[in-house]
């Protein structure tokens, strides 16, 4: 999932992914936005902290309930490249290792 950076700084307008581990869609569903997941995964775990409903089971995690929501998150910016050097700005890489809070 993606992220844009809407804070001030220099990561202002910046995409940032945030990776989990899902299966396949559900065949049964209907909608393409919906995912297997296990319970103690951290996407469920995002998505009853941060959506704030149950979901439906295992096979309803609805991604775009994330849609149009803003979220505190802390973000982990890789600048030095594997042997420690430092690398360009537009090569450097960054993701969010946790999202913390919706803000409203």
């Amino acid at each position: 999932m993606w992220f844009c950076v809407i804070s001030p700084g220099s990561a202002f307008g910046v995409h940032v992914p945030k990776y989990y581990n899902v299966g396949n869609a559900d065949p049964a569903e209907t909608s393409a936005n919906t995912f297997k997941v296990g319970f103690k995964s951290e996407l469920y775990r995002d998505y009853t902290r941060l959506v704030d409903e149950m979901a439906r089971g295992r096979n309803r995690i609805w991604i775009n309930a994330f849609k149009d929501k803003i979220f505190k998150a802390d973000i982990c910016f890789f600048v030095p490249d594997r042997k420690q050097q430092s690398i360009s700005k537009s090569t450097s890489c960054s993701i969010i290792k946790h999202l913390l809070e919706e803000v409203t």
